[in-house]
């Protein structure tokens, strides 16, 4: 069951724990310009437990490198508004760099649910962006993961008159669209125009 799953990641049951000491000695080092062998070893014997005839796909887009798990079960492996998928990221990213600095971001998918997430996810901006042009004061998004913070303000970088940031603390942090004009002020007086996207 998904739920079994995301705990049996989250928490450190024997199988991960043997892992992350195969995968992660003290004096092992992997090159940041290439963590990819690495990488695909540790999702695939972390993946393989659930489903031993997944299949691993690479894609390297410069800054980050796209790691799509292809497997019959992706529905467990993904889980309940991605929770599984999350948790696995985190994982694979706490083993390799425990292996050394990585110079791209790592991005664990399946069947393609990150790509198709980050297209929604894009269009969202967009369309808040032209909101706060309408409006002339900054709305918040709603709190979302790391990652999709990432790609927010990423596909927003170069965009004029407007800037981002991130506010809040842990699951409630969240990206906040910021017209140019107010993108001096302080947090504490910025957040009087905050308006939650609706």
């Amino acid at each position: 069951k998904p739920n079994k799953l995301l705990s049996l990641i989250m928490n450190s049951s024997y199988k991960i724990k043997v892992i992350v000491e195969e995968e992660a000695p003290k004096e092992a080092s992997t090159p940041a310009s290439d963590v990819t062998p690495a990488a695909k070893e540790v999702i695939l014997k972390i993946v393989r437990y659930i489903d031993p005839q997944a299949g691993l796909e690479v894609f390297d887009r410069g800054e980050e490198v796209i790691f799509n798990i292809l497997s019959n079960k992706g529905n467990i492996l993904i889980g309940r508004n991605g929770d599984t998928l999350d948790a696995l990221q985190y994982l694979v990213v706490k083993i390799l760099n425990r292996q050394g600095p990585m110079a791209k971001k790592i991005l664990v998918d399946i069947d393609g649910y990150i790509r198709r997430k980050r297209n929604k996810l894009i269009d969202m901006a967009r369309q808040m962006v032209v909101r706060v042009r309408q409006v002339k004061k900054p709305i918040s998004l709603d709190p979302m993961p790391t990652y999709d913070r990432w790609i927010v303000h990423n596909e927003l970088a170069n965009d004029p008159g407007i800037v981002t940031r991130s506010f809040g603390e842990g699951r409630d942090r969240r990206v906040l669209i910021i017209p140019n004009k107010f993108k001096d002020m302080e947090e504490k007086l910025l957040l009087k125009y905050f308006k939650p996207m609706d």
